[in-house]
């Protein structure tokens, strides 16, 4: 086979790879055009093969992987690519089995080289540091087991717990906990929020539209979603928004005055961001570190507070809306949930609760 041929194969390969890749989230012909010439055939294809299975934008300032639920999603960082994403993406790759475990293993490096790879090839080199280092791959406990994932305790609250929190906040985490539990927003949502998202002019409701951007959905196919939040919280919302901005005056006066080229972030977590990957990760932390801060001051039971995350208020308000109308459309819709599957699988335990239930009735009543 000639030169010609062989960069024909590597092209046809490669553009296999990209095939099995429905969302673009590895752009395979300049890895490819990169590495071509550099890297023999054999390891751009098995680099090529690892890369495929990225369900990442490794670029993203939030990456949202797919084999991952959302509260886990919300969660998720670069750091977390072998203790969360691997172990969960490579049993569905690999299989379950434990027969599989060192193919499994295996993969989950390979992966993990291609993606420094990929950091390099496209000029994004920085990234690197975010990852794991090799040595964290394989751990194994004294057991010899290997752990499927760091699972996150889900901490379900009252509303008067959440009403007891926001009573001891300061003015930024009430206004900050309105919109995680009664507008239902992720902490992405949240720390890029503008006085913009925010309609007041509607009756009955605060109308809150996230943009494009900023909303979750599927790479290339996103629009701006809308959330609501009661209208009882429009002035503490509106007097935050204009101390943010040290406006001295009503609201009406201050969206004839504001400059648009100078808005800000309502909720920043440090001092100096221009919300990075980097930023965003110390500002999601402290986020956390300020609710469960505010869950101390508000009394909530240790074991609570020490596992409280922004995305609890989400997971509450979603159970709260389905306890209420225990309709699971319904509920999807209000938690901007593509499918109801999602909302009934990772927010409600409904079919694990029904079987509690069940066995009540048989063996309790």
């Amino acid at each position: 086979m000639n030169e010609e041929d062989v960069d024909e194969t590597i092209d046809e390969i490669f553009d296999d790879y990209a095939q099995y890749q429905e969302e673009n989230y590895i752009d395979f012909d300049k890895f490819l055009n990169h590495y071509r010439g550099e890297l023999s055939k054999n390891t751009l294809v098995t680099y090529g093969r690892a890369l495929k299975f990225i369900d990442f934008d490794p670029l993203a300032d939030s990456p949202e992987p797919e084999c991952l639920d959302e509260e886990e999603q919300e969660k998720f960082d670069l750091s977390q690519f072998e203790s969360l994403w691997s172990k969960r993406k490579m049993k569905e790759v690999c299989g379950k089995v434990d027969k599989n475990r060192a193919t499994r293993n295996r993969q989950s490096y390979l992966c993990w080289l291609a993606l420094k790879k990929y950091y390099k090839a496209v000029g994004e080199a920085g990234r690197i540091e975010e990852l794991p280092n090799s040595s964290d791959f394989d751990n194994r406990s004294s057991s010899g087991d290997t752990s499927d994932t760091d699972d996150y305790v889900k901490v379900s609250l009252e509303e008067s717990q959440i009403e007891q929190m926001m009573d001891v906040a300061d003015e930024k985490m009430k206004n900050a906990l309105i919109n995680l539990y009664h507008g239902g927003m992720r902490s992405y949502e949240l720390l890029h929020a503008t006085y913009k998202w925010y309609d007041f002019s509607l009756e009955g409701r605060i109308e809150v539209e996230v943009p494009a951007k900023y909303a979750k959905g599927r790479r290339g196919n996103r629009s701006s979603e809308k959330l609501y939040i009661k209208e009882e919280f429009q002035e503490a919302l509106q007097n935050y928004i204009l101390d943010v901005h040290n406006f001295d005056g009503s609201y009406s006066d201050f969206l004839k005055q504001v400059d648009e080229g100078k808005e800000q972030y309502l909720f920043n977590f440090k001092q100096e961001t221009n919300k990075s990957f980097k930023d965003l990760r110390v500002e999601r932390w402290r986020l956390w570190e300020s609710i469960r801060s505010v869950a101390k001051d508000a009394g909530l039971n240790e074991e609570d507070v020490k596992s409280l995350s922004s995305h609890d208020f989400r997971t509450n308000q979603i159970r709260k809306v389905y306890d209420t109308v225990n309709d699971l459309k319904r509920t999807a819709l209000v938690a901007r949930h593509a499918s109801s599957n999602t909302t009934e699988k990772f927010y409600l335990n409904k079919d694990e609760q029904e079987k509690l239930e069940t066995y009540k009735e048989a063996f309790e009543e």
